[in-house]
């Protein structure tokens, strides 16, 4: 019968009671160790053999998936596994002969110096926009929500985990805590399939990524046909070209249309019902995804060493609705809008007003941001990339004329509450925010106090956000906090 501890056969468990009769415990008292011949350098080199170990055993698990990925298609050969020769593996101190590979499978609790975050948020926004796409192209007729609802079925954790197993993708996750213990959860594996997306972008490009996500189960492609259909189909807002100039139109996005009723559609709100149908939501819903996408190649490029979180925050700062309205504000895009809803109109003027007020380069406070307006900036990046045959390099370059005024208006600053609450957990200080509502308007009061340290500081804003209340709280309470404990 088989043994327990090896489950082989009735000779081992007859040879494991027999060796057992031989083991004998000594007190250390009576036992001496001499090692001879062996100097204080070989000791010293020995000791960086448990952590050379752990960076082979992880350069060999981003071998495995590279080989995994090499063989399934050929664009899967493009990414590289290692940016050095092998024989400089053990200058493991140097993080930069990690592969991307390497980098997409690291995740932050193994403690690296690097970890898959960055290349996550990269690999996400293009997943997003490549699905996206899609699903616009495939079907033409169904609107914001339900295209939204499809793409979100496809890019969830649950379905990436799932396609990632099928495809033995997780074969190559390094997820391992400080103990050595290693595991793979569901979150971690769909992070994992972002950043391998990100990690081909960045190697080998759109064709690389797209076949990875082709390869892995994830619908991408199109046919240039499809393009067509929707180009063609845009003439039934031509009509409407008689009540706005078009050139002037033109000039303020520096760029001409083949398929004028692609502009056109980008300008009609969903209130407008007089020209038989339609609006700009279609054409949102894709100018939102390639906008995220770009910002993000954006501040991926420009800024190398940004800590992920960093990255998210300005992100938020560039997409957030509030910051693209601004554009439509700078570009004078409100002017030329269809819609029939005097609420909208009466928002909208009152917001420009606003924006264009020296008091609004000063205040956080003023009128609430009209969504319309921030959708007329995607709307028309989803035009202008249709009408180019998705060219992606001429609304990467409307993209970035549109960052200007974005980053003047906003002068370009982190998230404050993310600030605060790091400069909070670094000194060991309990935040918190206590908010009471008031008619229409919430009150945040933002509170830091210390057990070991004599910190006492709170301050009171009231908006019609809860969410901006507390953004500024922490903003006017950060300088104060930081003279606080210098002193």
């Amino acid at each position: 019968m088989p043994c327990k501890r090896c489950s082989c056969c009735l000779t081992c468990q007859t040879e494991s009671h027999e060796l057992h009769e031989y083991f004998y415990d000594l007190p250390p008292e009576l036992c001496q160790l001499k090692i001879i011949g062996f100097s204080k350098d070989i000791g010293s080199s020995l000791s960086l053999l448990p952590s050379i170990m752990h960076r082979l055993e992880n350069f060999l698990v981003a071998i495995e998936l590279k080989h995994v990925l090499s063989a399934s298609f050929p664009e899967g050969a493009e990414v590289s596994a290692n940016r050095v020769r092998p024989r400089y593996l053990l200058c493991y101190l140097d993080s930069s002969i990690l592969a991307l590979v390497l980098e997409a499978l690291t995740t932050e609790k193994c403690q690296e110096r690097i970890s898959l975050e960055r290349l996550e948020i990269l690999g996400d926004a293009f997943l997003k926009f490549a699905v996206g796409r899609h699903f616009f192209l495939l079907h033409d007729t169904l609107d914001e929500g339900v295209l939204t609802r499809k793409r979100s079925n496809v890019v969830n954790n649950s379905n990436l985990f799932k396609l990632a197993i099928r495809s033995n993708v997780q074969v190559g996750s390094i997820c391992r805590c400080s103990k050595g213990h290693r595991w793979l959860q569901r979150k971690t594996i769909a992070d994992v399939v972002e950043a391998l997306v990100g990690a081909f972008i960045v190697d080998s490009g759109f064709k690389a990524a797209t076949a990875f996500l082709r390869w892995i189960g994830i619908p991408v492609d199109f046919e240039a046909s499809q393009v067509t259909n929707v180009c063609r189909a845009s003439k039934s807002y031509l009509p409407l070209a008689a009540f706005r100039d078009m050139v002037a139109l033109e000039n303020l996005l520096d760029y001409r249309f083949l398929h004028r009723g692609l502009l056109l559609q980008a300008f009609v709100h969903p209130s407008f019902t007089d020209h038989g149908g339609g609006c700009y939501q279609r054409l949102e819903f894709l100018g939102d995804a390639v906008l995220d996408y770009l910002i993000i190649s954006y501040l991926f490029s420009v800024y190398p060493k940004l800590k992920p979180g960093h990255l998210t925050d300005l992100r938020s700062i560039l997409a957030n609705n509030k910051a693209i309205a601004n554009v439509a504000v700078d570009r004078s895009f409100h002017k030329f809008i269809f819609f029939d809803s005097s609420g909208l109109k009466e928002a909208i003027n009152n917001y420009v007003e606003f924006v264009n007020s020296l008091s609004a380069r000063e205040s956080s406070q003023g009128p609430t941001c009209p969504k319309a307006l921030g959708d007329l900036v995607e709307s028309c990046l989803g035009a202008i990339l249709l009408d180019t045959g998705f060219n992606m390099e001429t609304v990467w370059k409307i993209m970035l004329s549109f960052l200007d005024p974005i980053m003047s208006f906003s002068s370009f600053q982190l998230s404050p509450l993310r600030e605060l609450q790091e400069l909070c957990q670094c000194h060991g200080l309990d935040l918190q925010f206590p908010t009471l509502k008031k008619g229409s308007k919430y009150l945040v009061e933002a509170k830091v106090t210390g057990i070991d340290k004599d910190v006492g500081l709170s301050v009171s804003v009231m908006n019609l956000s809860k969410k901006d209340a507390i953004r500024i709280a922490s903003q006017q309470l950060f300088p104060k906090l930081k003279v606080k404990i210098a002193c």
